[in-house]
Parts: structure tokens; C-alpha cells; sequence
């Protein structure tokens, strides 16, 4: 019977040793390790007799190239080298100085190593389609002494996320002095006390100084040691309490009489952040993929705090127009599609502003600041249904001007043009330097603003949408004077796609400021879900079923007209 029983546990080891050695061979993104969990430096010259075992890497939305590799497990770390490389490339180097590396930072991070991760070494060409994430961290031969490989390590090592805890627990294990003086004299004095949101562009030398690079790490250093030694938290209990009072409490230990607002807490947290030769720098969310390059002498996006703003309106903006489309349009849900990924591009373009192409919208200069919401507004699929099936170009501008710039669930940037224009600033002499109306023109919509009780007192008192009907009023019988926003619709489509056959399109007469105008009055006169349903789903039942484009504009005019109670228009019969 002992014998049979002894058999039995025998076989079941041998299934089990097979089962164990033959998932060795998969084809796999993360190498298994078990269970294992050592926070404590090892022997790292054991690499030496460790098994070289094979593997291949699939691509997936954190690389997008696929490439068979070797790998070694010691401890915590495996090391999984690409097969691609050239003979040139020393292999057991590679093996040698990333254990190393590692079983050093097991006894200087500040805080403990328990997770095993894998880091992928593959050609510095392939770097820029993969992205470090969770227990898996990629880099090349040519960055394995980049302290944002450490960055890496650390936060995969210990699961900690928050780039300000990584950039701080990084600095402090790489041995770099943490100079508390040399950091009180910098805040004491810099203009610049947002550098304290560690806003990851900190660290891309494209936007920022070699000093400020340096600045900014030894002020997260600094501020992890102050959490430790100070408020008792420990490392890996300080992501997500980083916040201004936090700041403002560390400010003060150093002796620092000022204090911080940072307008982005934890906005960024959850944010990927890389990379490549087209991008300086490139942001992944949830919905938003952004691929963002400084435009040189650009007013508008040339520094961080700006770059910031950015993304903040853009994400921010398109999470509130998609909530304000489902709670106000319910006929066009099935169209809205808020899983649907939106590709941004900052970038030197041919054209005055940008432009968007399904999904991708790509801008530079002033668009930065006032267009990123109306070019959202394009790429819903309900909006490009409505401007190239119906022959209604007039209502996809229209919409996107009015529900990109002109509602109040987010910043109205536009506001600023407005501000600009009423006091003086001229683009031309006698001409108005983002609206482009003359001398007469301007008068007229002040006027009219005035008069429905709008107030210029200040730019944050300007009511953006009562300010576009008084442009469209003023505009009745004399265009604006050029300029994007100064022409109308038919001039700037024949300018960009002088093929396309515009006969059958209405509205085109219109310049950009009437066409949020009329569609805003649309909406308000008839509700925004009865417009959508019926120029986007064709509905004939509704309430504007047997009114022509010809009579919804005269309705339009009549009303703008008589608001007006008789300011004089210029150029009228």
C-alpha cells in the first residue's frame, strides 16, 4: 500500500514539474515569476547560472510591435532581452549591469521592492511604440542609465503610480543630494511656484531648462523625505495625499514665506505619459490620445502651465459635452459613441489653425486656446452624419461653434477674443483683431450687447453667447472683413476643398459668428434634442417638419432685428 501511495505522489510531482516547465515556453507579455516576494538585496552574480529561457512579446495598446526575446529570472526581476538586435550588442552585458542595477536599488529605494517585473531591452527604434506599465518596463541599451528607467523600475517594483512619489523615491535612490537651501532660495524667488505640480512635461527639456529638470526632481525628493521624517507617511502610503496643503505645510518647514494654488491636484494622476521622435511629448487617457510639440515663438503653448490648460480643457471639456449630449439630446445617444478615442496633435502645420480628419484633430496657433472644443464637437459621429449626408455643412459649423465655445459647463475661452476686440485691439488699422468687424460693425454689436443687457467690465463678466448674436446682428448685410472667423462658411470650404460640390448645401452664406447664432436660436426655440433629431435622424414629426432653411432664418433675423429696436446695421437697405 506505501508503495502505491509513494507511486502516486510521484506521477503527480512529474504532471505538475511538466505543467510548471512547459509554461516557461509561452508566448507572453509579463514572464511569470509565481509568487516570489524578496525586497532584500540578492546575489546578483547568480544571473550567471540562471536558466536562459525563450519567449515571444505580442503587441497590444501598450506596444505596438511584437518580437521574440531571452530572458533571465532572479529574484524580482526578470530580464527579457529582444532577438532583434545586432551581433554588435552584448547580450550578458546587458544581464549583467540590469541585476546589478536592480539588486542596488533593492537596498537605496525608500521604499520596499515586492512585486516582480520584467524589463524588456529592445532596439532604441522600437522604444517610441512602447510604453512602461504595471510590472512591465521597456527600455533600450542606450537609456539603461536614464534616471527615468529608475522612475520606472520603482513604481513597477512597488505599484506605486503617481509620477510625484516615482520622480521622488527615484531621486533619493540614485544618491543625489537633496539640497533643501539651494531649493529655498529657488521658490523664494521663481515666479514659477507650479512647478510644484510636478506636471510631467517638467521633466522634457523641449519646454523646460536643464535646471528646472533638476529643480523639479529634488523638489519631489524633498518632499518625500518631509512626508517621511515630518508627517510620519510613509512612502508608499503618500500617493494621492500630495496636495497644495501638503505643498504649502513643506513650504513652510523650509522656511518659505509663499504659498501654492496648483489647479490640477491628482488631474494627471491616472494619465500615461511618453515619448517619440514625432511627439515630444505624448499623453494616453481613457478616451484622449494627445501628441503634443512646442510651437516655437507660439503665445499660446510655450510653456507647461499652458500645455496643462490644454489638456485640461480638452478632456475635461469633451467629458461634459458628452454628458450635456446624453442628458439634453436622448434621440442621438446611439450616435454620441463616448468610447470612441479622439487623437489630438499639436503641431507646425501648413494650415492658419488646423483641422480635423475623423477622429484626429490636429491644430496649432490660436486654435490651441479657443478651437479644441469645436473640433471635439467634428468628431462625434452624430455631427458627421449631419455635415456631409444632409447637405447640412451650415448646421455641423453651427453646432460646433455654438456647443464648443458658447455653453457654460466649461471654460469659455473665447471670451478673451471677445475682451480683445471690444477694447481696441486691431487686426488691420479699423479692423478687429479675432472678429474682424470695422469701426461701424463693432459699434453696432456693442450696442446691441448693451442693450439685451450684456456687460464689458471686465473679461470674466463677458457673456460670450449673447456677444455672438450681437456679431451676427451687426453682419446682417456686411460681412466681416476676413480672417477664419470673418468669412463665410462657403469661402473657407471652397478655399479647403475646392472639389467638393457645395450647391445643395444651405446656410453657407453665413459667416461662423451667424452660424452659432442660428443654431444656439434653433436649440432655444425649438430644444436641441427636436434639432438633432430631426436634421441627424430625419425625423419628420417634429415641431420645425415643415419649415425650409429660408423660413428658420427669417425667424432668426426678425427677432435678432427687433432685440436691436432700432440700432442702426450697417450697411442695411
Amino acid at each position: 500500500m506505501a508503495k502505491k501511495i509513494w507511486f502516486f505522489i510521484i506521477i503527480v510531482l512529474f504532471i505538475i514539474c511538466e505543467v510548471s516547465c512547459s509554461s516557461k515556453n509561452k508566448s507572453q507579455e509579463y514572464v511569470d515569476q509565481g509568487t516570489i516576494s524578496i525586497s532584500e538585496p540578492i546575489n546578483y552574480e547568480n544571473w550567471k547560472t540562471s536558466d536562459v529561457m525563450e519567449g515571444k512579446y505580442s503587441r497590444n495598446d501598450f506596444c505596438s510591435v511584437s518580437f521574440s526575446y531571452q530572458y533571465r529570472t532572479l529574484g524580482l526581476l526578470t530580464v527579457a532581452i529582444g532577438n532583434n538586435f545586432s551581433k554588435s550588442v552584448e547580450v550578458d552585458e546587458i544581464y549583467e549591469k540590469l541585476f546589478y542595477y536592480f539588486n542596488e536599488l533593492l537596498i537605496s529605494s525608500p521604499v520596499a521592492f515586492e512585486i516582480p517585473i520584467t524589463i524588456y531591452v529592445i532596439p532604441e527604434s522600437a522604444i517610441e511604440n512602447c510604453l512602461s506599465n504595471n510590472a512591465i518596463v521597456f527600455t533600450s541599451p542606450e537609456r539603461l542609465d536614464n534616471i527615468t528607467l529608475l522612475e520606472n523600475i520603482i513604481g513597477a517594483a512597488t505599484g506605486i503610480s503617481e509620477y510625484w512619489v516615482k520622480a521622488g523615491a527615484a531621486y533619493i535612490a540614485s544618491g543625489e543630494e537633496v539640497n533643501n537651501q539651494v531649493l529655498k532660495n529657488w521658490y523664494q524667488e521663481t515666479k514659477d511656484l507650479n512647478m510644484l505640480g510636478l506636471f510631467i512635461a517638467r521633466f522634457s527639456t523641449d519646454w523646460v531648462s536643464q535646471q528646472e529638470v533638476a529643480i523639479a526632481r529634488m523638489t519631489a525628493a524633498s518632499l518625500i523625505t518631509y512626508c517621511v521624517e515630518v508627517e510620519n507617511i510613509p512612502v508608499e502610503s503618500i500617493e494621492g495625499k500630495i496636495n497644495n496643503d501638503l505643498r504649502n505645510r513643506w513650504l513652510k518647514y523650509l522656511g518659505i514665506q509663499r504659498t501654492v494654488d496648483y489647479t490640477h491636484d491628482g488631474f494627471y494622476n491616472t494619465f500615461q505619459f511618453s515619448q517619440s521622435d514625432t511627439c515630444q511629448l505624448e499623453i494616453q487617457t481613457d478616451i484622449i490620445h494627445f501628441c503634443l510639440n512646442k510651437l516655437e515663438g507660439q503665445v499660446y503653448f510655450d510653456t507647461i502651465d499652458e500645455v496643462e490648460d490644454f489638456i485640461f480643457r480638452a478632456y475635461s471639456g469633451y467629458n461634459a459635452l458628452t454628458e450635456f449630449l446624453v442628458t439634453n439630446a436622448p434621440s442621438i445617444t446611439p450616435l454620441i459613441n463616448p468610447e470612441n478615442e479622439i487623437f489630438i496633435e499639436v503641431r507646425e502645420l501648413d494650415v492658419m489653425l488646423g483641422y480635423t480628419e475623423g477622429n484626429t484633430i490636429r491644430i496649432q496657433n490660436s486654435a490651441i486656446l479657443f478651437d479644441v472644443l469645436p473640433e471635439i464637437v467634428h468628431t462625434y459621429n452624430w455631427n458627421k452624419k449631419l455635415a456631409f449626408v444632409n447637405d447640412n455643412l451650415l448646421l455641423a459649423e453651427g453646432f460646433a461653434e455654438y456647443l464648443g465655445k458658447l455653453l457654460p459647463i466649461y471654460e469659455q475661452t473665447i471670451t478673451e477674443a471677445i475682451w480683445e476686440d471690444i477694447n481696441g485691439r486691431q487686426s488691420s488699422p479699423g479692423i478687429s483683431y479675432w472678429y474682424y468687424l470695422d469701426e461701424e460693425q463693432m459699434s453696432a454689436a456693442i450696442e446691441w450687447y448693451l442693450k439685451q443687457g450684456g456687460s464689458i467690465n471686465s473679461v470674466s463678466v463677458i457673456d460670450a453667447r449673447l456677444f455672438t448674436d450681437a456679431v451676427a446682428f451687426a453682419t446682417i448685410y456686411r460681412m466681416p472683413h476676413g480672417g477664419s472667423m470673418g468669412i463665410s462658411i462657403y469661402e473657407k470650404y471652397n478655399r479647403l476643398r475646392p472639389k467638393l460640390d457645395l450647391t445643395k448645401m444651405d446656410g453657407l452664406e453665413l459667416n461662423y459668428s451667424q452660424a452659432a447664432s442660428y443654431v444656439a436660436w434653433l436649440c432655444d426655440t425649438y430644444s436641441l434634442d427636436t434639432v438633432l433629431e430631426k436634421y441627424v435622424n430625419n425625423n419628420d414629426s417634429t415641431a420645425i417638419r415643415d419649415k425650409s432653411y429660408e423660413e428658420l432664418k427669417l425667424e432668426w433675423l426678425t427677432e435678432l432685428v427687433a432685440n436691436g429696436g432700432g440700432i442702426h446695421i450697417p450697411e442695411s437697405p
